[in-house]
């Protein structure tokens, strides 16, 4: 379980369904659950998701170095 799932959950916040991890019952006690049921929304994530960060082009000088570091 991510610590943001628990965070939500012990504060009787609804989990985002797209929030990676999963609930673990045996990690909370069953009363709690049976006091606060698990609620859930679809996200909180507001706006357009942001574009991957573009990828850096090296130079032929850069490959040359990054290959002898064997890092290529």
């Amino acid at each position: 379980m991510t610590f943001s799932r628990r965070f939500y959950i012990w504060k009787g916040r609804p989990v985002g369904e797209d929030m990676d991890g999963s609930v673990i019952a045996n990690m909370i006690e069953p009363e709690y659950f049976a006091a606060h049921p698990v609620a859930s929304i679809p996200t909180y994530e507001t706006g357009a998701k942001q574009s991957p960060p573009k990828k850096h082009s090296l130079s032929m000088e850069e490959r040359q170095r990054l290959n002898s570091l064997g890092y290529l």
